[in-house]
C-alpha cells in the first residue's frame, strides 16, 4: 500500500471554498478514478504564512504506479 499525501495551504478567506471542493470534487474524483481509496482529509497545526490555514489529504494506493499516474494525469 502506498500513500498518496497531498498537502494544501489556503488563505482564510477561501476557507470555506476550499474545503467544499476537495469534499465534492477533489476526493470524489480520486475515488472515481479506482486507482486511490480511503480518504483522509484533515487540518495541520501549522502556519506556513500569516492568515493562512494548512490541510493534507490521504489516500491509498495500491502500487506506487496507480499513484503517480493518478497524480501526474489528474492535478493540474
Amino acid at each position: 500500500m502506498i500513500i498518496l499525501n497531498t498537502s494544501f495551504h489556503v488563505h482564510v478567506s477561501l476557507d470555506e471554498q476550499f474545503k467544499a471542493w476537495v469534499r465534492n470534487i477533489y476526493i470524489p474524483e480520486a475515488l472515481a478514478s479506482g486507482k486511490l481509496a480511503s480518504p483522509r482529509f484533515a487540518a495541520l497545526m501549522i502556519e506556513v504564512q500569516e492568515d493562512c490555514v494548512s490541510y493534507a489529504v490521504s489516500l491509498e494506493a495500491a502500487t506506487a504506479e496507480d499513484a503517480v499516474e493518478w497524480h501526474d494525469n489528474t492535478l493540474k
